[in-house]
């Protein structure tokens, strides 16, 4: 018997023994949205003069001072340069683009990602350095682990933040200790490991 087909009997059996003695034959969803709705209504307002609203982040920088307005860009000359708007999808491939330029050990992975933040890289960097991979987590981390320790900048990119745990072993055990295990004379410092969360389309 198939998967689904147990999964589809043991809802139908849970919910006659669980739900039709509470609420009769009234329609079983729409209760649970009825239910769902009224906890949702008890809940206490945000915080007086809390914004839940993205736009009102303190983290989003609106204009071009507040952006170049961070100390960690003092001793660059970032705030003699050229800015632009760009939505994050653009911006994310704009920074990977500037990291293969800037550096010819520079690799990422190819087909543009799930949302194709790398689109575009592949023609304009060649085959050799932004490639697939095999959909495998442990695996893309290895790979990418392994091309920053011998030198280069890897990008690897975790198609989704739910996918990174299979490769926990290797972030947690060799990326983030690998300096340290070898008393500072290897590190990983080149290695940028992208994975999109939160909300559709991240």
């Amino acid at each position: 018997m198939q998967t689904s087909r147990l999964y589809s009997l043991f809802f139908r059996n849970y919910t006659k023994t669980y739900y039709k003695p509470k609420f009769g034959n009234r329609n079983i969803h729409k209760v649970l949205i009825l239910q769902a709705t009224n906890e949702a209504a008890k809940s206490p307002p945000p915080a007086e003069g809390f914004s839940v609203e993205v736009t009102q982040s303190k983290f989003i920088r609106k204009t071009r001072e507040e952006a170049l307005d961070n100390p960690e860009l003092a001793e660059t000359n970032v705030a003699q340069g050229e800015t632009k708007q760009m939505n994050m999808f653009q911006s994310i491939n704009d920074a990977m683009r500037i990291a293969l330029d800037s550096d010819d050990k520079a690799e990422d992975v190819a087909f543009g990602g799930v949302f194709r933040c790398t689109m575009g890289l592949a023609e304009m960097f060649g085959k050799d350095r932004v490639f697939n991979t095999p959909l495998t987590e442990q695996g893309i981390a290895g790979f990418g682990i392994g091309m920053a320790a011998m030198g280069h900048t890897a990008i690897a990119e975790i198609q989704f933040a739910d996918y990174i745990f299979p490769a926990f072993d290797q972030l947690v055990n060799e990326a983030a200790k690998y300096r340290y295990r070898s008393g500072g004379i290897f590190d990983v410092g080149g290695l940028t490991v992208r994975s999109p969360c939160s909300a559709v389309g991240h």
